[in-house]
């Protein structure tokens, strides 16, 4: 269905949806610039159009709440915010027309209720309403002062009239092809004086195959070409992206005073307590049996405290180097698919330059032996006028991009290797070169 809305300066035209359902909303701008929506909405297969709080909606002078939109259908709309109505109309599609000659005559008056050539009984419609006459073998438009005409969706109260224009006024459409003219019949509501335009169709004569032509060879496969589809692989631009190493972990700088004084100075307290019970026993003081809690005590903190922290030491760069090794391993196995991934797409980019890039002797062969290459290419491939000059070093269309931290304190190797993956001209070498 189509929708034609009629103001004061020109035709809006609005094609609906094939796909009748839930609703359709029209923007229209007004002559004054101001939006309005014209909301439709789909009951039992149908377009409807009702009135609310924004427009009132009449049909021949009664205000209608909802309305099913019909074919040649008219309605007034009366927005609130403008100073003037609007009109509505409703066509079915394909719209039907009748066509007439307009060979017999020299000028042709449309009019309401009259001996006009186009009479067409519409409120609105002015007696006459528009002119339509021949000049120097040049067909004019004028219309009334008064009334609406509207040429190619435009006001226009005069104009010389082209083979294609499409005059339309108060829903009657008429399409101008010189010596005849097609009218369409809005409510059956025209009558005209004009000839139906008589459409002479010319018989084909021919003469009947032979049963000997019809065996006939013409041309062999060998003398026709013919476009086959050509499936070509194009080389889009790709981004390989590279994560961050986890970050590698370092021994503890502290110094050892603060890592291990606790256990000195108990070592240190556990020596005088030992010392103290050696001197007693050998001013006499006491014996051996009874202070050798002390002496053992002493002893075994001394063993602690000597012993201990060399072998947390030890335990902690062992496992600092564990890790490392592994933090290595993982990520080196990463990269290395990272450089394999890198590896195939430079392969295919470098497979897609020679397949779609045929070298001379490739083309020669195509054109001797009539393959299909010969009419490969189409005006809609984006290499329709390529052409191959030789070989050479090309810039690949891979992009390489890492995550990595702009500033750091210390180096790390795995970060480097990322650098050099990244900072590594991509080249693709030794393919064709085109332009």
């Amino acid at each position: 269905m189509k929708i034609f809305i009629e103001d004061d300066l020109k035709l809006n035209v609005y094609s609906l949806p094939t796909k009748i359902e839930d609703e359709y909303v029209i923007n229209y701008l007004s002559a004054a610039g101001i939006e309005e929506n014209i909301t439709l909405i789909a009951e039992d297969g149908k377009w409807t159009i009702s009135s609310n709080s924004a427009v009132k909606v009449t049909k021949e002078g009664v205000e209608i709440s909802k309305q099913i939109l019909e074919d040649n259908g008219q309605y007034k709309l009366d927005f609130n915010d403008l100073e003037y109505d609007i009109n509505l109309y409703s066509f079915e599609t394909p719209i039907k027309y009748e066509k007439y000659s307009t060979t017999s005559r020299g000028e042709i008056y449309v009019g309401n209720q009259g001996t006009y050539d186009i009479n067409y009984n519409q409120f609105g419609i002015l007696s006459p309403h528009l002119r339509i006459y021949r000049n120097n073998n040049v067909w004019i438009l004028e219309s009334h002062q008064n009334g609406k005409v509207f040429v190619n969706e435009k006001k226009c109260p005069a104009k010389v009239l082209q083979i294609g224009d499409i005059i339309f006024t108060h829903g009657l459409k008429i399409i101008w092809m010189g010596n005849h003219l097609m009218i369409n019949n809005p409510q059956n509501k025209v009558k005209t004086t004009l000839p139906v335009l008589e459409e002479t169709v010319q018989e084909n004569t021919y003469t009947p195959v032979k049963e000997t032509e019809k065996n006939i060879v013409l041309y062999t496969d060998k003398q026709v070409f013919f476009h086959t589809p050509r499936f070509k692989s194009e080389i889009e631009d790709k981004t390989v992206s590279i994560e961050s190493p986890p970050k590698e972990q370092k021994k503890d700088d502290m110094p050892a005073i603060f890592t291990y004084g606790a256990t000195i100075i108990m070592g240190m307290s556990s020596m005088i307590t030992g010392t103290i019970a050696v001197f007693s026993i050998l001013k006499g003081k006491a014996t051996l049996l009874s202070s050798i809690t002390e002496i053992t005590l002493c002893v075994t903190m001394i063993i602690g405290m000597m012993v201990l922290p060399l072998a947390q030491m030890k335990y902690n760069e062992n496992r600092i180097k564990k890790k490392e090794q592994k933090r290595q391993k993982i990520y080196g196995e990463y990269l290395n698919k990272k450089k394999d991934e890198i590896q195939n797409e430079l392969d295919n980019e470098k497979s897609i330059l020679f397949m779609n890039n045929l070298n001379p002797q490739e083309l020669e062969n195509a054109i001797v032996s009539r393959t299909y290459d010969v009419w490969g290419r189409d005006i809609t491939d984006t290499d329709f006028l390529t052409i191959r000059l030789g070989m050479g070093n090309k810039n690949s269309a891979l992009n390489i991009e890492a995550k990595l931290e702009e500033f750091t304190l210390e180096e790390d190797v795995l970060i480097e290797e990322v650098r050099k993956i990244t900072e590594t001209k991509i080249e693709l070498e030794k393919v064709p070169i085109t332009i």
